[in-house]
Formats: structure tokens, C-alpha cells, sequence
């Protein structure tokens, strides 16, 4: 059996058992790319050792030979090329009769869907696991990259954003509060069962809770104050994230922030755009057919003509399957739909070069194929030069 993938964990108790079972019963030995999940694996008694970048490993041209007990990693998502090796080299391993099993998180799952797509569409017998860890432990990563460390995240917002904040790429700052008690996270049972799932127990819970209350009631005020101060005589366009009440977007409107991002409540999102305040939907709630934490469907939203653009959020590759799947899910026109993730977002982050074809505008253009019910990207070009 050879196994493809990226990183393993933090997993559960359970969940961390039942991975080290199947690799121990099968003699394998893994190789991961981050010390992260090299440690998870050696706590959990697995042999496991630190092995080169997977895209590198399935590049086209590279020959990839492992013994029969080694699993191989699945290649990044931002590789072109590297989905041409994984199907050369999935197809070579079936030849021989074997198997092929792919170990996914659930959060990285959505930021390398190209790798599941290249299955699909070539019809490879591969069995992808989804692993249920129920959190993005991707994004560890990316407070890595910034230098941050998670948990201080609040306290340390204002020496994080001063780097960054007179780059000229910086165009919109997302002011967020995850707050148990507030926003998508207003609804308190809900929030505890979502721990639960997460494996925690109901004293860690209920200690938890206070500790970012208080953190909340103590750096909110102070965070909010800074942030504002700094970025608007920039002109620097500011976005509220998760607006859940009528009261939130007034204060939010009266501090000058023009954009509601993922308002979670039909009221939010209305008293928004009474207040001329642009509104953002989340891509991921249109695609899925509505909210992952409960609160609003997007397309109601749009059904009700107050979404401007979708973002992303949490999955990248959602945009282009918003755009399509907002005809059916939300009753838009197909340009409509397209508009809500090229000019509407262009607009407004000030760039008004770009988001539409029109004589004047950068070249930016995207080739979309619909095949079997799926948008699919053809050819690319940026600033009239083909990239992709």
C-alpha cells in the first residue's frame, strides 16, 4: 500500500489511535514534510522521518522510487505541473498492483481541492481519507509566516499590522472579533457543542470562554481605537467581519468603515446597506448550500439584493464555483454571479483598472469550461500575457 500526503495532525486521542494502528499493522514508514507532523507521528509511536518538498517529489521528468513501506507525499496545490506526476505515478503503482490511499485533513482539504479534482477528472482508484480534526491546523502555518503566535493573537495585532500597512499592495484590512458570545459565534450552545466536537471537555470549555471574554472586554476597545487610527488617513479601505446586529453596523458605520464582510443575520446585513455600506458574502456558504457555523445563507442574501462580492474565506477555490453555482443557489444571472467575484471585489478594494473587459482595463482574463456541472479553468492570462 502506498500512502500520499502532507502533513498528519494534531489529531484526538481517538483519531491519533486510529492512524497509528493502520501504520503500525501495515509496517510503514512515513515520511512527512514539517517537523509538526513528524513529532505528532513519533508521539503516537509511528516511524516517521523529515523528507523533501512532495511537489518537488511528483515534479514531471522526476523519478520517484520508494520500497514498498514508504508512504509519499500528495503535491501542493499551487504546483501546476505536479498533478501530471501524482496521475503518471498513480497509475504506474495501480500497474502493479498497488493500492492507493490518500490521508487529507479536513482544513488543508480545502486549500489543495486541485489534487482531488485531478482524481475525479482522470478517474483514478484512489481512496482519499478525510481526516475529521474539525479545525484549520493549516493556518498554524500561516501565524508562522508572519511571526505570530497563536493565542496572542489580540495582543499582538497592532506589531503584526505595521510591517504591512503602508505596502501599496495593502488595499482593505478586515477588522474581526471571534469572540465567544459574538458574531457567528453569538449563539453560546452552539459554540460549546463545536468544542465538543473538537474533543475538548466541558471545565476546558467553560475556562476557556471566560479567558477570551476577558481578553475581549479588556484589548477590544484599545485594538479597535489603534487599528482605526492607523489605517483610515491611509485610505485604506476597512471591512467588519461577521456584523450580527443593527446596533454593531451602526457603530461600525459611524466610525467610517464602509464594508460589512460576512454579516451572519439577515438584520445585519440590511441595516448595512440602509447605511450605504458595501456588503461581502462568503463563497464557501454559497457552494455548500449555506452557513458551516449556522448563521445565514448567503444566498438569501443575494436573493434579497444586498451582496456586493464574494470572498473566499476559508476556501480559494470557491470563488469560481460561487460565480457559477450562484444561478441556481441565489437566482443570479451567470454575469451577475461572475461580477460578484471580479468587479464587485475590484471596486472595492479602489481598483479600478482590473475587474471587467473593457477597452483601457488590465488584461486580466480567466477561460472557463463547464464540465459536468463544474467550472473548470482552461487558460489564464494576466495583464494580456497567457500564464496558465
Amino acid at each position: 500500500m502506498v500512502v500520499f500526503n502532507q502533513s498528519i495532525g494534531p489529531l484526538s486521542l481517538e483519531g491519533g489511535a486510529r492512524v497509528a494502528r493502520v501504520l503500525n499493522k501495515n509496517g510503514v514508514n512515513v515520511i512527512v514534510r514539517d517537523r509538526a507532523s513528524l513529532e505528532t507521528l513519533q508521539h503516537l509511536g509511528v516511524q516517521a522521518r523529515l523528507g523533501g518538498d512532495p511537489a518537488l517529489l511528483l515534479s514531471p521528468g522526476a523519478t520517484v522510487q520508494r520500497d514498498r513501506t514508504t508512504v509519499l507525499l500528495a503535491p501542493r496545490g499551487d504546483v501546476l505541473d505536479a498533478n501530471a506526476g501524482l496521475k503518471e505515478l498513480t497509475r504506474s503503482l495501480q500497474q502493479k498492483g498497488r493500492r492507493v490511499v490518500a490521508l487529507q485533513a479536513d482544513g488543508s482539504a480545502m486549500y489543495t481541492v486541485q489534487g482531488l479534482w485531478t482524481q475525479a477528472r482522470e478517474r483514478l482508484d484512489v481512496t482519499t481519507i478525510i481526516l475529521s480534526n474539525r479545525k484549520y491546523a493549516i493556518l498554524l502555518g500561516e501565524y508562522q509566516g508572519v511571526g505570530a503566535t497563536p493565542g496572542r493573537t489580540a495582543l499582538d495585532m497592532m506589531d503584526l499590522l505595521e510591517p504591512v500597512v503602508e505596502n501599496p499592495r495593502a488595499r482593505m484590512v478586515s477588522l474581526m472579533d471571534h469572540s465567544p458570545g459574538i458574531g457567528q459565534y453569538a449563539n453560546m450552545d452552539r459554540y460549546r457543542r463545536m468544542r465538543v466536537r473538537e474533543g475538548h471537555k466541558a471545565d476546558w470549555i467553560e475556562g476557556r470562554i471566560v479567558e477570551l471574554q476577558d481578553q475581549r472586554a479588556r484589548m477590544r476597545g484599545p485594538n479597535r481605537r489603534r487599528l482605526l487610527d492607523r489605517v483610515i488617513p491611509l485610505g485604506i479601505v476597512i471591512a467588519s467581519h461577521d456584523d450580527n446586529t443593527a446596533e454593531e453596523v451602526a457603530e461600525n458605520a459611524a466610525d467610517g468603515i464602509r464594508i460589512s464582510e460576512f454579516p451572519v443575520s439577515h438584520e445585519a446585513a440590511s441595516a448595512a446597506r440602509q447605511r450605504g455600506m458595501q456588503v461581502i458574502a462568503g463563497a464557501p456558504n454559497i457552494v455548500r448550500g449555506g452557513s458551516h457555523s449556522g448563521n445565514v445563507a448567503a444566498a438569501d442574501l443575494v436573493r434579497a439584493g444586498v451582496v456586493d462580492a464574494y470572498a473566499s474565506d476559508y476556501v480559494p477555490s470557491s470563488m469560481l464555483e460561487a460565480a457559477f453555482g450562484s444561478v441556481a443557489a441565489a437566482g443570479t444571472t451567470l454575469p451577475q454571479g461572475v461580477a460578484m467575484v471580479t468587479d464587485g471585489p475590484a471596486r472595492m478594494c479602489g481598483l479600478h483598472d482590473r475587474g471587467r473587459i473593457e477597452a483601457g482595463l488590465r488584461a486580466d482574463l480567466v477561460r472557463v469550461r463547464e464540465w459536468d456541472g463544474l467550472a473548470v479553468v482552461r487558460q489564464v492570462w494576466r495583464a494580456g500575457e497567457r500564464v496558465v
